[in-house]
């Protein structure tokens, strides 16, 4: 559910895309995409790709150009492999866009507490070996720990040529790795043909 609250402010309830990329919003919406698929290298660092909460959103024009800010709060359910299945709690982003005519420019700080089941007797057996094994347990076990996410992006998309780019930085303080990734994009419209 969405209210519009007033022309500038928008509050959401419910099922959201998590906007921690330049396409998170419609990726799932192929025809939309420059690409057959987002680049993966940077779009599948993050499992966590949509949220259950609420939302605000708002709207204003500052130094000649189009801003907006989105706040997004909630949890989710994460299908890391088909085997493992992870939840994720206490979730939080803020996403700013600026748009000035054909720039656009996105930057997201996002974190979450992840719980993936599955490891424990894993991080069990570290703890047996007292001291040592509990530091080890303690920094890479999966079974709870805080996330952060950051990510940047620009697309310049003039009408017949367009160039975008991302770079994106994961940290689960986890056996599940930091992780960064980016990508860049340049492509020539022939007609309906990219």
């Amino acid at each position: 559910l969405r209210w519009r609250a007033t022309p500038e402010l928008g509050v959401g309830v419910g099922g959201t895309a998590l906007p921690l990329f330049l396409a998170a919003d419609y990726r799932k919406a192929n025809y939309a995409l420059p690409w057959v698929r987002t680049p993966v290298e940077l779009y599948s660092l993050m499992p966590i790709s949509s949220n259950d909460g609420i939302d605000a959103t708002y709207r204003w024009h500052a130094w000649g150009a189009k801003q907006e800010t989105q706040v997004t709060v909630g949890v989710a359910t994460v299908q890391m492999t088909p085997q493992i299945r992870g939840e994720s709690r206490d979730s939080y982003a803020i996403t700013h866009n600026v748009t000035a005519g054909a720039l656009t420019l996105r930057a997201t700080a996002a974190a979450t507490i992840l719980k993936v089941g599955g490891a424990e007797e894993l991080f069990d057996a570290f703890r047996s070996f007292g001291p040592a094994g509990d530091a080890l347990a303690d920094r890479y076990d999966i079974t709870s720990n805080k996330v952060h996410v950051f990510s940047a992006g620009f697309s310049y998309d003039p009408g017949n040529w367009f160039l975008m780019g991302e770079v994106g930085r994961v940290n689960t303080r986890s056996l599940l790795g930091d992780q960064a990734a980016s990508y860049l994009s340049a492509g020539y419209r022939f007609g309906t043909v990219t």
